[in-house]
């Protein structure tokens, strides 16, 4: 066979060169013995998943792109990324127009608001494809309209060192929590320099409909993160008003972050970005309790996946007895972490989880649920 090469971040695979390859083996995996055994197992001609496009505004100075490198390196490792400047936009060499090839927006602290609201056309109300925003300046009424004329939004500064922490205020497992429960205490950004320490993130208190998820440890009315559904009504331009005919058209997450702490963006805080990027996308795989008649699950069980071959989503559901802490992991054929789709504290019941395998090529995968002492697993197969 040929070569493989395989993304180190979990869920994602760079690329795969491969024709007839035939395999055979019975190693120990995931602590589990006897994880999988294949003979003589064949992939031919198995088509690449595509990559989500993702165009990146960052800011025209070049000593402040810099700020930025992290955060691109990283989305790159999903996405295909396009990077423009507010330059390009307030000129008009990118316009609305220019969005609709991508799958979704990232929009840098980096930025100079000023410039985006110079733009020829009005390039972010009524945006064609969703956005995810780390600038909350952007909250201004010309902006993204989230507030007033007399609303508040700007960077949080803090000399105590709780400037990169939020509380979550979710208290409804929303996908954009990312796991993370109601009342926790989260670093989204974590070891600074002095300087920047002084400025991590960024935030504004909203005055249209938003899905609240945390808010600064220092403040509870600084929203940090947060969505808004497509069809929110939005501010007008001189924030007088809440305007019913001007309604964001997509999605949009926000992740307030500082952009002079991207380099020092937590796991945590990632997996926050994470969560915006595929919630805007609908490409959530948030954990449901199914409702139904029955009693409580006398066992555990995991159930196999519907639909079975699946292109590109399928349906896991299992049952728990008791609550507790459960596990819920995808695995490839050689027996790499794809994802985990499920990692936290759960009520017994009956429970389903949605799994998007947009980005991984066909083929045969496993999932494997944990909870106590029991351990489960089943096989799935791609097929695109």
């Amino acid at each position: 066979g040929e070569d493989f090469a395989f993304s180190t971040k979990p869920g994602v695979v760079d690329s795969i060169n491969y024709r007839s390859v035939k395999m055979s083996f019975h190693p120990k995996w995931g602590g589990a013995e006897g994880f999988v055994e294949v003979t003589d197992f064949t992939i031919s001609d198995a088509p690449a998943g595509g990559k989500y496009a993702c165009v990146f505004i960052t800011t025209g100075y070049p000593d402040r792109q810099v700020w930025d490198l992290s955060l691109i390196a990283y989305l790159e490792k999903s996405y295909d990324v396009t990077v423009i400047t507010d330059d390009n936009v307030m000129n008009g060499e990118f316009t609305v127009d220019d969005l609709v090839q991508y799958d979704f927006c990232f929009v840098s602290e980096s930025i100079s608001n000023w410039k985006i609201a110079s733009a020829p056309q009005a390039f972010i109300k009524r945006a064609p494809i969703p956005f995810l925003h780390s600038e909350l300046w952007l909250a201004a009424p010309e902006h993204i309209g989230l507030v007033s004329a007399e609303g508040l939004f700007g960077t949080i500064s803090d000399s105590l060192g709780n400037g990169g922490k939020v509380m979550i205020v979710d208290e409804e497992n929303h996908p954009l929590s990312a796991g993370f429960e109601n009342g926790a205490e989260v670093e989204i950004v974590s070891g600074t320099n002095e300087e920047d320490g002084l400025g991590m993130l960024t935030f504004c208190i909203p005055e249209v409909d938003v899905i609240p998820i945390a808010v600064w440890v220092g403040d509870p009315d600084y929203a940090v993160v947060f969505g808004l559904e497509a069809g929110t009504p939005l501010w007008d331009d001189l924030g007088l008003a809440i305007d019913p005919t001007i309604v964001n058209e997509n999605r949009v997450a926000a992740v307030g972050l500082y952009a002079r702490a991207n380099d020092y963006i937590t796991e945590d805080g990632y997996k926050l970005i994470d969560a915006g990027i595929n919630w805007i996308l609908g490409l959530e795989t948030g954990v449901k309790q199914v409702a139904d008649n029955i009693s409580r699950p006398e066992r555990v069980e995991l159930s196999q996946n519907y639909p079975n071959p699946f292109n590109p989503t399928t349906e896991i559901t299992f049952n728990l007895a008791t609550s507790g802490r459960a596990t819920l992991t995808v695995y490839n054929i050689l027996g790499k972490v794809v994802e985990t789709l499920v990692d936290e504290n759960m009520a017994a019941g009956r429970h389903q989880v949605r799994f998007n395998a947009r980005n991984l090529p066909s083929g045969i995968y496993f999932y494997q649920l944990q909870t106590g002492e029991f351990t489960q697993m089943k096989k799935m197969m791609l097929m695109k």
